[in-house]
């Protein structure tokens, strides 16, 4: 399968999705003599069984590939399983991939909290947004205010302007002074 992809682009990189083969690599090919077999040996992480597959044509080739990627290659030339997006495969659980995380909503909230309009408290999470709790244990929905992209984007695009207007000044300002000293 290795030739029939093309160059790897900046976007290409496959996502381990925590899936892995239940008595790992040390199987032999004679145990796994079944794709049907061998596809109901994978389970999640955290032990719970796999209900939903998506693998890709010829996969899995259960050898000793005991781990499970997401193909996510746009660049790379469609096999026979069609374009290398969004499927699964088995590769060898030493590979270095990019990951995706399942996580618990409470693990990002930091431990400091401080009082916010009406009895209500407001916890930072690690990536600096608010979130309104309820003091008096109300089912109140949770509030959760996210701040525009744009801001962000404003930033991206204002900070590498000074540089660039620096440099159309200064190269103006020697054409003028050029200009000058030639009369």
């Amino acid at each position: 399968m290795g030739g029939a992809r093309g160059r790897a682009g900046k976007a290409d990189g496959d996502f381990w999705i925590g899936l892995t083969r239940e008595g790992g690599a040390n199987q032999t090919q004679s145990d796994l003599s079944s794709l049907a077999f061998c596809s109901q040996l994978y389970y999640w992480t955290d032990g719970s069984a796999a209900s939903f597959r998506n693998w890709y044509f010829d996969e899995p080739s259960c050898g000793s590939e005991a781990c499970v990627v997401m193909y996510h290659q746009p660049t790379a030339l469609p096999g026979l399983g069609g374009a290398y997006l969004y499927q699964w495969n088995d590769d060898r659980c030493n590979m270095k991939h990019n990951f995706i995380c399942k996580y618990d909503p409470e693990s990002l909230r930091v431990k400091e909290h401080s009082h916010g309009p009406a009895g209500r408290d407001t916890a930072s999470t690690a990536r600096g947004r608010g979130v309104t709790l309820s003091a008096d244990g109300e089912d109140a929905p949770t509030k959760v205010p996210v701040a525009g992209a744009s801001g962000l984007l404003l930033l991206y695009v204002v900070i590498p302007t000074i540089p660039l207007l620096l440099l159309i000044l200064v190269a103006s300002g020697t054409c003028c002074f050029q200009m000058m000293s030639r009369r």
